[in-house]
């Protein structure tokens, strides 16, 4: 009776697995974002834009204003924040939402990167999108409302 038990417990816990990978997003994908932001975080964003999909994201003066602007807000909340890399699921496409938050602050987000990929196996990151404090605050007034 307890094996039957344990048995129907493994098997179970193996079919949760491939769901739970799934909302993981693709493993790899989630490497080549947490790359992408220790590069960011690093000052060095030469290094992080090869990881972006050159077809599809231009490493121009803007993207690498961006860049430099993402350092330095990670620096400055880098010592009261907690980083986080989360799977994001839309209709059409699963992406990286990486932030750093403080979870007991009135508006716990600081900064925020999202991080797409073309499709699910590509390793090359095709959009970015950068928020500063003042934006994530500005979305966290509006969903309390």
């Amino acid at each position: 009776m307890q094996n039957n038990y344990l048995l129907s417990m493994v098997l179970c816990l193996l079919a949760l697995q491939p769901a739970a990978a799934q909302s993981m997003g693709n493993l790899d994908q989630r490497e080549v974002a947490i790359s992408f932001m220790e590069y960011i975080q690093d000052g060095r964003p030469d290094k992080a834009a090869e990881l972006l999909d050159q077809g599809r994201v231009k490493y121009d003066d803007h993207l690498k204003a961006s860049m430099k602007g993402a350092a330095e807000s990670i620096r400055d909340v880098a010592e009261m924040t907690i980083p986080a890399v989360t799977a994001m699921k839309t209709d059409s496409t699963v992406f990286f939402r990486c932030r750093y938050y403080a979870p007991k602050d009135k508006f716990p987000d600081y900064y925020q990167v999202d991080i797409q990929f073309v499709d699910g196996q590509s390793l090359k990151i095709s959009k970015l999108v950068f928020y500063d404090r003042a934006t994530l605050v500005k979305m966290q007034t509006a969903r309390k409302e």
